[in-house]
Formats: C-alpha cells, structure tokens, sequence
C-alpha cells in the first residue's frame, strides 16, 4: 500500500487503541473517531496524537492542514463515526482503508436494547458504507464469533453455520451479508473478521460486563479476590489482542481481492476457566 492513509472506528477503546498502536508502527497516518462511550484518550498515550472534537474538524484543517500530516501522526475526532464530517472524508476517498471498530459490544445490552444497538452496529455503518461504495477504500470490518451462537463443532471454522443467540451476532452478521452484497453490485473491497475472546493489556476488568482473564487480572492488581464464572469447566478460545491488531493490518494489506470475506481470528484452542486460574495460582502462590 503506497499511501498509507487510514481511518479507526473506535480507535479509543481497547482493541482499537492497539490497531492504531500497530498502525503507526508501520507507518500509516492514522485518523481515529471515537465518542468516547467505551475509549478514552488515555489508551493512545505514547502516541503523536492531536484531538478535535467533530463539529470544529473544518477549523482545526485550517490551522493544521492535511498536507503537515506526517507519517505515523494521529488525529482524534472526539464523535460519532457517522458524524458527517467523517462521513464527507470517507466520501473523498481520504482512506485507504477503513478499520470498523466501532459498536455496542455489550450481548446483554443488545437483548435489553435490540432497536437502540441496531441503529449504532447496523444502521449508522450502513450509512458509513454507503458513502465509500463504488470507491477505492477497503474496509475492514470487527465481527465476532458471536455470529455462530451455540455451536458443537469444535473448533469452530469459517463454514460453521452461522446461528446468532442475541442481536449482537444478528447485527454483526447483518453488516457481513451487506459487504457480501457490497462486493457484488459495487465491487467494493472488505474483509471480515470474527473475533473470538479477545485479552489483552488496557482491557476493562472492573465493569460487570468484563471478560473473566481481565476482571481476573484487574483483581489480583488491586489485591481483591477473583469472581467465579459457573461451575469453572466452559471453556473459551482466548486471543491476544496484539494478534488481533496484527490480523486487521495484514486484512488491509493482503493483494487478495477480498469481498465481503470471513476469517476467525482465534487460537483454535480452548481454555477452561479452571485452566487459567490454575496458571495464575502457578504465577502467584499466595493467590
């Protein structure tokens, strides 16, 4: 990729921040929009990094033009990523590539609330994408293995059937089936990715909704005990999220004409809780 121009859909939250991490490491400029629902701009610390919100965005380019952007720069656009600022630059073909990010990721809050998250996951991307088909951008888009619901084939592969238990899978599996159609009728290009049980430093460990590996991890820093999660044999295919960055980079970068295509981003192996707390007892003793 010659001109190595990138946008980051919820660039401030966990998995996000660490795809801008490698992004810069290999010397992309880096457009981040996050509204800070589930980020914050203490995850991009160490960076070269400027922040605005997305309503002065046409100010701050007067004062800071694009062509003072340097390689490995970042810009926050403190906003929705359908906010029509980023939607008129994503227009313009400013990207190279899309990194979507961005969603309520949250499972119970999606059965709670189906109408409210589907506007965030399926509406506002749709908007997103529409602006960029027919172009040259490629998308990348954050799906997850929660489109597969329950499933007895172990490891789960790419051609599981696909059998959503909550909105979330539904919505995450809706916004494939449009770059699946997108890849046809407007030959745009996008890989999907469907992420497994992602870990990682600068995980959230103390909202209730907090995977086990970080609300674990969370705990033994602040020296409190660890929660208990069922009977402690369900098992989780767990995925650092370094990879996780690594794998939406190669995405972009593949020469493959990739459209609308699915692949796992997992371990193909799984982890009994009860396996990873006796790892952690081995680390410390007086756990």
């Amino acid at each position: 990729m010659s001109n190595k121009r990138a946008l980051v859909t919820g660039g401030c939250g966990f998995i996000g921040s660490h795809v801008v991490r490698e992004l810069v490491a290999h010397d992309y400029i880096v457009d981040v929009v996050d509204d800070m629902s589930n980020g914050s701009l203490d995850s991009l610390s160490g960076l070269n990094f400027r922040a605005c919100p997305a309503d002065l965005l046409p100010d701050f380019e007067l004062k800071h033009p694009e062509s003072d952007r340097k390689i490995g720069s970042v810009l926050v656009v403190e906003g929705d990523f359908s906010h029509r600022e980023i939607l008129e630059r994503s227009k313009e073909g400013r990207y190279d590539v899309i990194f979507h990010l961005a969603a309520m990721p949250r499972v119970g809050f999606t059965v709670e609330h189906p109408f409210e998250s589907n506007d965030l996951n399926v509406t506002r991307t749709l908007a997103l994408l529409d602006v960029i088909r027919g172009g040259s951008t490629k998308f990348v888009f954050s799906s997850s293995s929660a489109i597969y619901g329950d499933v007895e084939q172990l490891p789960t592969t790419e051609f599981s059937p696909s059998n959503p238990q909550s909105p979330y899978g539904l919505q995450k599996r809706m916004i494939e089936d449009y770059l699946t159609l997108f890849g046809r009728l407007y030959q745009q290009k996008s890989v999907c990715l469907r992420y497994f049980n992602v870990y990682g430093p600068g995980q959230d460990g103390k909202s209730p909704y907090s995977t086990a590996v970080a609300a674990w991890c969370t705990a033994l820093k602040d020296g409190r005990p660890l929660r208990s999660d069922g009977d402690g044999y369900q098992t989780r295919d767990l995925v650092y999220v370094g990879d996780v960055a690594r794998a939406n980079r190669l995405a972009a970068e593949t020469q493959h004409d990739l459209r609308g295509h699915a692949f796992n981003v997992g371990s193909g192996k799984s982890y009994a809780n009860v396996e990873i707390l006796d790892m952690l007892k081995d680390r410390f003793p007086n756990l």
